[in-house]
């Protein structure tokens, strides 16, 4: 080796994220039992009158889409 050589090292991370759970439009949070769970929303739920209330963080009667979306 010479002085110009360099040290590597590697580190392998692995992150587990569960598979999406497929939800509806109309699934509120108080539907879903766990605390946190990685949902996978219809595409049309835009399109959909859900009912959300709050903004940022949002009561457990709120459509989860909905709130996904809401501006």
């Amino acid at each position: 080796k010479t002085e110009a050589a360099t040290r590597f090292s590697s580190v392998v991370v692995f992150f587990y994220f569960p598979a999406p759970r497929p939800i509806s439009c109309a699934t509120r949070g108080a539907d879903l039992p766990q605390d946190a769970v990685v949902v996978l929303c219809p595409p049309d739920c835009s399109q959909w009158r859900t009912s959300v209330f709050g903004t940022g963080i949002y009561a457990a009667v709120s459509s989860v889409c909905g709130a996904a979306v809401h501006r």
